[in-house]
């Protein structure tokens, strides 16, 4: 499992909700493609009824993180973002936000290290790519 999370708060009962789910589904693909698969991980939770072993379980965790409860009850088809356990940002619909905010909020909260993914690793195989090939062609020299 990732130390990085996105969550997503979901209901039936909502158009707000019901709008946010394509966005969010492009947004989660959009996520993978860039950061890798596996370096974040994707949850959905299903709090339609707001009562009940589900709900008490979210509500509690979002309790213990201050997190604006607006995100848990409002039914806009809210995303959060968790790191290590620990919510770091919330929106409560992202159809509003859009894509291209929701990516710069990713970026800024799993800041991508080098080491930890699929296209991390592809990005350090080009640049070692590119250097060998400096240092072939005696443009760089290497220590």
């Amino acid at each position: 499992m990732a130390d990085r999370a996105l969550l997503h708060v979901d209901v039936d009962w909502s158009a707000y909700a019901v709008n946010s789910r394509p966005v969010i589904t492009k947004f989660f693909e959009s996520v993978e493609k860039e950061f890798g698969v596996g370096y974040v991980s994707f949850y959905r939770v299903d709090c339609t009824e707001q009562s009940g072993p589900i709900w008490d379980i979210t509500a509690d965790w979002f309790t213990k993180n201050k997190a604006d409860s607006t995100v848990l009850s409002s039914g806009g088809g809210a995303i959060v973002w968790i790191k290590k356990g620990q919510l770091t940002d919330s929106i409560y619909d992202a159809a509003s936000k859009g894509i291209a905010d929701l990516m710069t909020r990713t970026r800024k909260l799993f800041a991508l290290a080098i080491d930890e993914s699929a296209t991390a690793t592809r990005r350090t195989w080009s640049v070692r790519s590119i250097w060998q090939a400096l240092v072939a062609k005696n443009r760089v020299q290497s220590f």
